[in-house]
């Protein structure tokens, strides 16, 4: 009577082994492409979706083995103890290894993140202020990249993949379309499309643009709040640092504000007072002696 009642189960154990042999061969090719990710050798649009496949399609491969083996307990009890099992069990074996390779080297990679740039051009390689300013994140900082779907958000996503790729785990990143969610655009303060928001805690600064200086400056700006004022000393035939003077100082001046400095000039022979913002004052090339006034002011700075 019982052998009767699991025979209509029995004849519809293969679709679980089907469904298990399909979860099999996508996980394998998950794993695979969670390699090549790794290696930067390929950037998904949406790397947590990724993750999410690969969990769903090794839990279905759990899932329809299990299925099989419910509804086909004779055979695979046969499998284990029959003549089967002399060819059979090689290859189970073979597929268990497969997959459980598979889990343990993403596993590792998810422990231990880390990435190697194999372009010719060396693209995804980040700038030494970039990787400094990753390195020393005191707290987890989310990146919200507000794009809708008229725009190209490929150079984005590849830019804040290199740098979750390279901030031990502490910098993350997602996708708004401000069309879509207008609520979340207006609540972070987004008035443009393409703007990306970092968020720190409670602190957030947003980037006006997608460029790796752009963000690596909203980085500094977000963990240092605190105003950081240079000041050029002027009134003694030193060169401008507007665009347009001299190279040299101009450059010397963009530089210091993409490192999120406020750079000021000062005149000490017409104020004859240091502001107290002042983090440095610099003396470049003057072609005139300072006063005595002026090198007693700086002394006690």
């Amino acid at each position: 009577m019982e052998e009767k009642k699991r025979k209509p189960i029995a004849q519809y154990a293969f679709i679980g082994l089907i469904v298990a042999s399909i979860a099999c061969l996508s996980t394998g090719l998950l794993g695979v492409t969670k390699g090549l990710v790794a290696l930067q050798m390929f950037t998904p649009q949406n790397p947590d979706t990724l993750n999410l496949a690969l969990q769903i399609s090794a839990g279905v491969l759990i899932l329809g083995l299990a299925a099989y083996a419910f509804m086909a307990p004779d055979k695979v009890r046969r499998f284990f103890t029959g003549r089967q099992a002399r060819y059979g069990s090689n290859s189970l074996i073979m597929t268990v290894a497969f997959v459980g390779i598979v889990f343990v080297a993403n596993y590792i990679v998810y422990q231990n993140p880390k990435s190697w740039d194999l372009t010719e051009d060396k693209s995804h390689t980040l700038a030494p202020e970039t990787l400094q300013a990753l390195a020393t994140l005191p707290e987890n900082v989310t990146a919200t990249a507000f794009f809708s779907a008229s725009l190209d958000s490929t150079n984005a996503q590849q830019i804040l993949q290199d740098f979750k790729a390279n901030s031990s785990g502490k910098f993350d990143f997602r996708f708004v379309d401000p069309d879509l969610d207008p609520v979340s655009a207006r609540t972070a303060g987004i008035t443009g499309d393409g703007k990306i928001m970092l968020t720190m805690g409670e602190r957030k600064e947003i980037a006006a643009n997608v460029s790796e200086t752009e963000l690596t400056t909203t980085l500094i700006r977000l963990i240092n709040p605190d105003p950081r004022v240079v000041y050029f000393l002027e009134g003694h035939g030193e060169s401008g640092i507007e665009a347009g003077t001299d190279l040299s100082f101009s450059i010397a001046s963009s530089t210091l504000q993409s490192k999120n400095y406020t750079v000021n000039t000062l005149n000490l022979l017409v104020t004859n007072n240091i502001p107290e913002d002042a983090l440095s004052i610099i003396i470049a090339g003057p072609k005139k002696p300072l006063s005595k006034d002026e090198v007693n002011l700086l002394k006690n700075m």
